[in-house]
């Protein structure tokens, strides 16, 4: 019954390839922020926990009913084990989905970060707030993209310092003037 553990290799490998993969990429953490989740800022990355969620919910509750049957039969132990190990894999799914998701915006030595993705500092055309919501332009290969965060109000100032001081240090490295717009 090895194969069964198959999808949990897979995902603890995906995971924790993952995160060495980000660690080494972007650097350490230098602030965390306190955004507020209930927010139309993030209204894609709530639809999308909430998406996510369901279609694993409903697995689950697909493989329960059949889990229930077989074990009302009571005679086939190893499909059990099969249903029971696919319940626990959606949990486990949902739970590091949502997690990804959900996931808090920062500041890191070579850039941002949020749930969303991650965007060196040489790529942070210009920030800007709006009350407190705090907007990046952000230049890809292809075209100009908005990263926005709904900060604490408690956590406006520091961030707005950071942000001026890691985008004059970018700045110097490359010599050219960024506008940085508060």
């Amino acid at each position: 019954m090895f194969y069964m553990a198959i999808p949990y290799l897979i995902l603890a490998a995906l995971a924790t390839g993952y995160l060495l993969f980000r660690r080494r990429r972007t650097g350490r953490v230098t602030f965390k922020v306190r955004q507020t989740l209930f927010n139309r800022v993030n209204l894609d990355l709530l639809l999308t926990v909430v998406l996510i969620c369901l279609l694993c919910a409903f697995f689950l509750w697909s493989d329960l009913n059949k889990y229930n049957e077989i074990a009302a039969a009571g005679n086939d132990v190893e499909s059990r084990w099969i249903y029971g190990a696919r319940i626990v894999f959606y949990l486990l799914l949902a739970a590091v989905f949502g997690a990804r998701q959900l996931e808090r915006p920062a500041l890191r030595e070579r850039g941002i970060s949020s749930a969303r993705w991650f965007w060196p500092w040489n790529q942070i055309k210009s920030y800007r707030w709006n009350g407190l919501v705090l907007q990046f332009k952000i230049r890809t290969a292809r075209k100009e993209i908005t990263e926005s965060w709904s900060v604490a109000p408690e956590q406006k100032q520091e961030l707005d310092r950071l942000l001026r001081q890691n985008i004059k240090k970018q700045e110097k490295k490359t010599g050219k003037k960024k506008p940085a717009r508060r």
